[in-house]
């Protein structure tokens, strides 16, 4: 949706699934490993906020996002020699982020970065996730 002075909001949604299997090994202290449980799926309903800029000949697109994040999951189940542990997350994380994309060589590679703030919304202080991203990006 475009506004005013070129901002655009742009609706997010995405689902992901997750299955990981393993095989059982022995690690190099003797103890037998096994997983026997690791599914989930992931919701992610956001939106950002864009504004794309012409610096010079270059066009650059920077944006702000904000994502609410639930995991469908019952944990997962890892087996150390016998020893059962169960390793759980909380179901619903907020995050906010922002970026850039800065385009060159007509749009043919670009620059881009963003970092990402993601906490639980059980408890904010002892389950969040900072991540941050720079890369170079380009077309074939």
């Amino acid at each position: 949706y475009k506004l005013d002075n070129g901002y655009e909001i742009v609706p997010q949604f995405q689902v992901s699934y997750s299955d990981l299997d393993a095989d059982r090994f022995t690690d190099n202290f003797g103890s037998l490993v096994e997983v026997n449980e690791a599914k989930s799926l992931n919701y992610r309903l956001g939106v950002s906020i864009d504004k794309y800029l012409q610096i010079g000949e270059h066009r650059t697109l920077a944006y702000l996002v904000a994502n609410l994040h639930y995991l469908d999951h019952d944990g997962t189940e890892t087996s150390i020699s016998g020893f059962e542990t169960l390793n759980t997350l909380d179901n619903w994380y907020g995050s906010l982020g922002f970026g850039f994309t800065r385009y060159f060589a007509s749009e043919q590679w670009s620059l881009y970065g963003n970092f990402n703030l993601r906490a639980s919304l059980h408890d904010l202080r002892d389950t969040y996730n900072i991540h941050a991203n720079l890369g170079v990006r380009m077309a074939f």
